[in-house]
């Protein structure tokens, strides 16, 4: 028998149907336009679809709200400069409409020639009687809830009953980043949704996203996003 890797390449196709049978696994493959290429039956389901071939072809921006697909194809740009991205919490829109977290691992797609071609991943919920549902999921439904509003982190610690080092603490072991820092990445990420999604000004999706001002929130979309509001929306114009 061969044994050189050509000979196992026209056997990938059924190899990949493995995955039907992972349970509570979802796998994808993207090429580099972000287009779905291949999954199993539990991720299509998961983008909204029955099966693979309703969303074969389709993109993030095609499946999921804006804000979702602008989290996900940042991530599949940084695939798609070499990094490998493991275990990463995301959130998506589960069957009830309410977001749910999971954990998901992009790693690159290379030919033979080792250019990148695409990427492969999977991704899984976050069980409710988790670690992360217990310790991070109330500072993170508090954020979502009042974004727009100020949140007092001191106050917030005191009503889930611990001192702000130590939700601090738990936060950066699954995010990275501190809650407050999460807080801004979150208005930034909502303005980049109203930005593409409707034709307010500038000022106004600062006020509705909770910045002070249009100064404020051009620096912190420079800031997290590498350019600013208007040409976010310039680019992304439809």
């Amino acid at each position: 028998m061969p044994h050189d890797t050509e000979f196992f390449r026209p056997f990938i196709p059924q190899w990949l149907r493995i995955w039907e049978h992972v349970p509570n696994v979802h796998f994808f493959i993207k090429d580099l336009r972000g287009r779905i290429m291949a999954c199993n039956e539990s991720f299509a389901r998961l983008m909204g679809g029955s099966c693979e071939e309703d969303i074969l072809g389709r993109t993030a921006f095609d499946l999921c709200a804006p804000q979702l697909a602008i989290r996900y194809t940042e991530d599949d740009q940084r695939v798609f400069r070499g990094e490998a991205i493991i275990d990463k919490y995301e959130p998506n829109v589960g069957d009830s409409e309410g977001i749910y977290w999971y954990l998901t691992t992009k790693l690159p797609l290379t030919a033979p020639d080792g250019r990148i071609v695409g990427l492969a991943g999977i991704t899984r919920a976050i069980t409710p009687e988790s670690r992360f549902a217990e310790e991070v999921q109330p500072i993170l439904d508090h954020i979502h809830l009042h974004y727009i509003a100020r949140i007092s982190f001191p106050s917030l610690a005191r009503k889930l009953g611990t001192s702000v080092s130590t939700m601090e603490r738990r936060f950066k072991r699954y995010f990275g980043i501190s809650p407050r820092d999460y807080l801004m990445r979150y208005r930034v990420l909502e303005a980049a949704r109203l930005l593409i999604a409707t034709n307010h000004s500038i000022a106004e999706i600062a006020a509705e996203v909770g910045f002070y001002d249009q100064t404020t929130l051009t620096r912190q979309f420079r800031r997290h996003k590498g350019t600013t509001p208007f040409a976010w929306r310039r680019q992304h114009a439809r």
